[in-house]
């Protein structure tokens, strides 16, 4: 099968195209800032210079107390042999122009580049700017503290020990060494040294943005010019300088801990007419790279869909929309490339995208069928997608019925999750925009319906304290247990699937006071067992657990990409019966429990382990991850998820359904995927072939589970395929 589709790819005309990460986005593709989001950022620069004059004017600081904390450190220095200062500081009190240029340096270098930096990454690298925020907003506010907790004397203030106020004598107009600048300042705020700690923060973001070499070295060289200008004008130790520094570190770790521990903030928009700027490779997140390291032969990690077409699209009029699609959405043209034992793998920039090898047009042959294309289905998701190559593939399937053609779509989990891929899809299905702005109220929020609730993410000290105490949850909560009747995966797989009325399943779920989500997992728990015990296999007293992604994403309009790829979910595990009891007396049991852990800290906690471990050397990190992604911590996949209610057309053609493809995990032999679609909610099965079950009943009883639930199917009981 692979074979095939590689051959067909490799037939077309149009081989390959350039990438272009540079190119000009769509103007709505891209939203601009909002001066609201302006203002917060602008506020919380002004809290945290709120909080230096009240330390400065408000704490008491003693001279005799901050003289001694200086004589300390020069003693220190001495000692070890690093007392630097003297030296620099005559050399330059013996130069003026020297010393008129260090003071203009001192007094504005450190501010210009500092805050010019962080407005170019707002405005360029929005996927950075929280990281860049948080860091020097966490390691300016610790240094504060220090200041108000040991005032520490510079050198140039030291009595005694004849160090030349090179500031003072040189200093230019409007400079921080003037009395009207200086009056708010706190002259006993020596260590740690902000000046070389900006600077070091500066040279710490341009390596986490990963751009040119040029731009590192010009980093490089602001750290040690600020450096030797703050020593040499007598302003600052060595010591100092050196705690700026680790400061700098110690924000950086905190920041990695906090993002692991809370997850990542949410990055503001992008400006208008703006793409991302370009970096020369970007680190794969740890969300991401867990499902890297959890793939094997046998369990590839694959995300995406079987889009059904109302007519049949032209492959190169497909190729042509990917194409102009490609500066916006960067995992289409990048690859994976290890970092080796210690470090995560990274996502790189390909020169070309061959366009024929991601899309190509795969032709059923005379009479296949539906049936025929469920097989070139099930083939292709037992392959794991080649690495050597941007982590997708569109395979068009053309007339597969009278009128009708299929799309299989593909991307690899590390890509996104369900709604991550969703988004990229809509943007390619969309070219003008993903959503009009008065069908925002159809969009993807109203499938969780009767109550239309997400899983919302409380404040950051409430979800420090959900995630400690989820953490003790899941600790405490044991195992579930394998599904019987299969030993290990088989690398074949089978795949079934049906569509019932969107709304309908909405009342079932009004009806039954419960979320749509629990009403699928009570189907497929029913399904399992009825399916296990025509096989001979008694479901009394047995249970197994359910693995059901919950989104992290931050509200957001419906459907519009905002550049943010990955996996955002957290893991809600709950519990399923097997035992042969009433449908609706199953639903009662799933909902309760599911309930009972969306409002615990679990799914919280659950996040902030896959975070976590992310930490850890590359080797340790597979370990852990395949360790923990498989029974006995679940033993099926459930997953609803909601997709939009307006009509979609891909190059012209209007897209009618899409089936969600998910992948089964090591051990797992039953994933499940819910989708809501054009008025439809598209359900499709993947199982392994090793599985003792019988796949017709299985999908017979699925349907059947879902009427007895309360759903009014189609006359015909909905497509089969």
């Amino acid at each position: 099968m692979a074979q095939r589709a590689d051959q067909a790819g490799s037939r077309e005309s149009a081989p390959s195209v350039a990438s272009a990460p540079s190119a000009t986005v769509s103007r709505r593709s891209i939203r601009p800032p909002s001066w609201q989001a302006g203002l917060r950022q602008i506020g919380l620069g002004l809290a945290i210079f709120a909080v230096y004059l009240a330390v400065t004017h408000l704490v008491p600081k003693d001279r005799v107390v901050a003289d001694a904390h200086g004589r300390d450190l020069l003693r220190l220095e001495e000692r070890f042999g690093i007392a630097w200062e003297h030296g620099l500081n005559d050399f330059l009190a013996g130069h003026p122009l020297l010393g008129l240029l260090a003071s203009w340096e001192y007094a504005t270098t450190y501010v210009v580049v500092t805050f010019g930096v962080l407005l170019w990454v707002w405005r360029r690298r929005p996927d950075v700017y929280p990281w860049a925020r948080n860091t020097l907003a966490g390691s300016t506010l610790a240094a504060i503290v220090c200041f108000a907790v040991w005032p520490t004397s510079p050198p140039r203030l030291l009595p005694g020990e004849s160090f030349t106020d090179v500031v003072a004598l040189h200093h230019p107009p409007g400079s921080w060494g003037t009395d009207v600048v200086s009056a708010g300042a706190d002259q006993f705020a020596a260590m740690p040294s902000l000046h070389v700690g900006w600077a070091a923060w500066v040279l710490a973001v341009i390596a986490r943005l990963h751009v040119s070499r040029l731009a590192l070295a010009l980093g490089s060289l602001h750290f040690a010019i600020t450096t030797v200008d703050v020593l040499a004008t007598g302003t600052h130790y060595v010591a100092d300088a050196m705690a700026g520094a680790l400061l700098i570190l110690a924000a950086v770790g905190a920041e990695a801990v906090r993002a692991a521990w809370l997850g990542p903030s949410a990055p503001p928009r992008r400006p208008l007419h703006r793409a991302p700027a370009v970096a020369r490779w970007y680190p794969v997140a740890a969300e991401d790279a867990f499902f890297l390291h959890i793939e094997s032969a046998v369990a590839p990690q694959l995300v995406g869909g079987l889009a059904i077409l109302a007519g049949r699209p032209d492959v190169d009029a497909m190729r042509a929309a990917v194409a102009a699609k490609l500066p916006v959405l960067p995992r289409l043209r990048q690859v994976v490339r290890s970092g080796g034992l210690r470090r995560r793998p990274r996502w790189l920039d390909v020169d070309h995208v061959d366009l024929s090898w991601h899309i190509p047009e795969i032709h059923l042959p005379a009479g296949g069928g539906w049936e025929a294309l469920r097989r070139i289905v099930s083939e292709i998701l037992a392959e794991p997608l080649d690495r050597s190559r941007p982590l997708w593939r569109l395979l068009l399937v053309p007339d597969v019925a009278p009128g009708r053609s299929a799309l299989i779509v593909l991307f690899h989990h590390a890509v996104g999750d369900g709604l991550g891929v969703l988004s990229i899809v809509r943007e390619l299905l969309e070219p003008v925009a993903p959503f009009a702005a008065d069908d925002a109220a159809s969009g993807p929020g109203r499938v969780e319906t009767p109550a239309r609730r997400r899983y919302r993410l409380p404040g950051p000290f409430s979800r420090a304290a959900l995630t400690a105490v989820g953490l003790a949850q899941l600790a405490t909560d044991g195992v579930g247990t394998k599904l019987p009747g299969f030993e290990a995966l088989s690398g074949r797989r089978e795949l079934v699937g049906f569509s019932l009325p969107l709304d309908a399943v909405r009342k079932a779920a009004r009806e039954n006071g419960c979320r749509v989500t629990d009403l699928v997992v009570a189907a497929v728990g029913d399904a399992v067992a009825c399916a296990l015990a025509a096989v001979g296999i008694p479901g009394q007293g047995r249970r197994t657990r359910a693995a059901v992604p919950i989104t992290l994403r931050p509200p957001a309009e419906p459907g519009v990409w905002d550049g943010m790829p990955g996996n955002r979910t957290a893991a809600l595990m709950v519990d399923v019966p097997l035992d042969p009891i009433p449908v609706g007396e199953r639903l009662r049991a799933i909902s309760a429990d599911a309930e009972r852990r969306r409002r615990s800290g679990r799914p919280l906690a659950s996040a902030a382990v896959v975070r976590s471990i992310g930490l850890l050397p590359a080797r340790w990190h597979e370990w852990l991850a395949r360790l923990i992604y498989r029974p006995p911590h679940f033993g099926l996949i459930v997953t609803n998820i909601p997709g939009p209610d307006i009509p979609l057309a891909f190059v012209g053609v209007p897209v009618v359904a899409v089936y969600p493809l998910v992948s089964l995990a090591e051990d797992v032999p039953l994933a499940v995927g819910a989708l809501g679609w054009n008025g439809r909610l598209c359900v499709a099965a993947t199982l392994d072939s090793a599985w003792a079950v019988d796949t017709a009943l299985l999908l017979n009883r699925l349907r059947e589970a879902f009427s007895a639930l309360g759903v009014d199917t189609d006359a015909d009981g909905g497509t089969l395929w």
